[in-house]
């Protein structure tokens, strides 16, 4: 039973509502999270995935450099986003207590005629020493007619995380 990226459990969530304006510097968001996912639909057609299905206690580590962020999921569903979509590691940017990052896939799919990779994105919100999200997996196709199933689908999953509280 193998899914793109947390496998069993990935980065997403309902994404809070907060303000968007910010000002100063950025919040400091780096750091070691266990992170909780609950898979959410699955436009995507995945095998093996329920909706609903949860995995805790996923190892997420944070990077931060001023407002470019970036995400690798480490362990086992590391090790398995790997070889689902090519790649645990997330890059992107901060803008508030929000931000935005992508893994690009490259891992080679087939359906009839249709050629694809699976791409996944991030959008998170930070919260003091707290993080929650959506990760929306997509698939990026060849554009022939075989693709019509999967073309701008969606595989949704919701997350939140927690790391030690920081010093600051």
């Amino acid at each position: 039973m193998m899914r793109p990226f947390f496998a069993a459990a990935a980065l997403g969530g309902v994404v809070s509502c907060s303000s968007s304006s910010f000002s100063g510097p950025p919040p400091n968001v780096a750091g070691d999270y266990s992170v909780d996912v609950t898979d959410g639909s699955n436009g995507c057609q995945f095998a093996n995935w329920t909706q609903g299905s949860t995995a805790t206690g996923i190892p997420v580590t944070v990077t931060q450099n001023a407002t470019s962020v970036g995400v690798t999921v480490d362990g086992l569903v590391g090790s398995l986003l790997k070889l689902g979509i090519g790649t645990n590691v997330f890059t992107g940017s901060l803008s508030g207590d929000r931000a935005t990052m992508t893994a690009a896939g490259s891992v080679a799919g087939t359906q009839g005629n249709c050629a694809y990779t699976t791409n996944a994105t991030i959008d998170a919100t930070f919260n003091g020493d707290t993080m929650q999200g959506t990760l929306t997996y997509t698939r990026m196709t060849n554009g022939n007619p075989d693709c019509a199933g999967i073309t701008g689908c969606q595989t949704i999953q919701q997350f939140s995380g927690a790391r030690p509280p920081s010093s600051e």
